[in-house]
């Protein structure tokens, strides 16, 4: 049991933590996405889940994962909820996991695992998805994340999160702002 830490593990600690943001805000889906890594990971989630393989489809945005479901599943305008495990969403969790595992910390063998799937998935360019009995439907990450001084997601000229599509969110000091209120 760990119960101080050394100096050279406080500083482990925040280059860690650095690391782990650069992949998040670092990550260019055009030349980063690894296709190959991201469907491997996702269906070794399903088996981790003891279901079957599904048929996996890469787009560009959460926008395209609705149309992409409505369109393969042939309903019009329904809203298929996102996934809770498998997302951009895991990053801090697996961040925190790596660097305890850095610290010396040994974990069982299915814990590894399944924190290698989820590494795994992150790493390679997952950023939403829809997880269906037998489709899953992912996006990569964004194209471009634009933040304020304080490290909010903030842009005044335009998505402060765009993805390669051209679709994207608004925020301004860290606050979702609707299309309509921004644009207005």
């Amino acid at each position: 049991m760990i119960e101080t830490l050394t100096a050279e593990q406080e500083a482990m600690i925040i280059q860690n933590r650095d690391q782990w943001l650069d992949k998040f805000f670092k990550f260019d889906p055009r030349t980063d996405f690894d296709e190959v890594r991201a469907r491997r990971a996702i269906m070794e989630l399903y088996s981790l889940a003891g279901l079957s393989e599904p048929e996996v489809v890469f787009v560009d945005s959460p926008i395209a994962i609705q149309a992409e479901c409505n369109r393969r599943l042939g309903t019009n305008g329904e809203l298929y909820n996102y996934s809770h495990y498998g997302n951009a969403g895991d990053f801090g969790w697996i961040a925190m996991y790596d660097t305890i595992q850095r610290l010396g910390v040994q974990f069982d063998e299915k814990t590894s695992n399944g924190l290698r799937v989820m590494t795994d998935i992150i790493e390679s360019g997952c950023f939403m998805s829809v997880q269906l009995q037998s489709l899953c439907v992912v996006s990569k990450m964004p194209a471009a994340i634009h933040r304020d001084s304080e490290m909010r997601l903030h842009s005044t000229s335009g998505y402060a999160i765009s993805f390669l599509d051209g679709t994207g969110l608004y925020y301004v000091c860290g606050r979702s702002v609707e299309p309509e209120i921004f644009q207005d």
